[in-house]
């Protein structure tokens, strides 16, 4: 294969983004129950769920999360309803086409992760009550993201630099804009998560550490569910 081939090769497929879709589908349809059993499945996994139901399946409500600080996890993968969970996962598949052969897939989702646990976290310190989502996450891959095109802007195609740059920024600034236009979106959590993905984005490739916070994540989230 010659450098113009190589350059005009396809990027590789964004396995670690629709394996993360595939994950957030199956919690969404796994905490179905978690409230009410008699509750019909479509109503739970279609319609906005109620307090008592984000409670059980693990969700970010402010008076729990002193006792339970588990929730700064599991919250990251919960869904208030399926539109909310359809925008997310197509946020997270385009970021995925985007940035996962950037940064490679093992980053990718460790990225995500402490992203999605950063939102929580300053979600929560500055007093909002209920909160459940992983736009967190997507925004500290969009974060991620800007950083590495920056870095790597020499190593890109002209229509990637675009992408990557001022596309990408634009999108950023306009989900920031209707975030503080809207008040039902959760903004702290938002500026959260692109926060920790502008660090991450910085540092430097360290497998061992992404592996380590998957699997701490993955971890926290399991024992989460396991005690709640």
């Amino acid at each position: 294969m010659t450098a113009e081939e190589a350059d005009e090769a396809e990027p590789p497929p964004p396995v670690a983004a629709w394996l993360l879709s595939a994950v957030l589908v199956a919690v969404h349809l796994a905490s179905a129950r978690a409230a009410d059993p008699s509750l019909p499945l479509w109503r739970a996994v279609l319609l906005p769920r109620g307090l008592a139901h984000r409670i059980g399946a693990g969700g970010q409500y402010a008076p729990l999360v002193p006792e339970a600080p588990w929730r700064l996890c599991t919250t990251v993968l919960l869904h208030v309803d399926a539109l909310h969970l359809a925008l997310n996962v197509a946020a997270l598949l385009a970021l995925g086409s985007l940035a996962e052969a950037r940064l490679g897939s093992r980053r990718w989702l460790a990225v995500f992760a402490v992203g999605g646990v950063a939102g929580a976290v300053v979600s929560h310190l500055v007093g909002v009550r209920l909160s459940d989502g992983a736009s967190g996450g997507a925004f500290a891959l969009v974060g991620a993201a800007l950083v590495i095109g920056r870095k790597q802007r020499h190593a890109l195609s002209p229509e990637e630099r675009t992408v990557l740059g001022p596309v990408l920024a634009a999108f950023l600034a306009l989900n920031l804009l209707l975030g503080l236009a809207l008040p039902q979106i959760n903004s702290a959590a938002h500026l959260g998560g692109l926060g920790a993905g502008l660090v991450l984005g910085a540092l430097p490739e360290l497998p061992a550490a992404e592996a380590l916070v998957l699997a701490a994540f993955a971890a926290v989230c399991a024992w989460g569910w396991l005690v709640g």
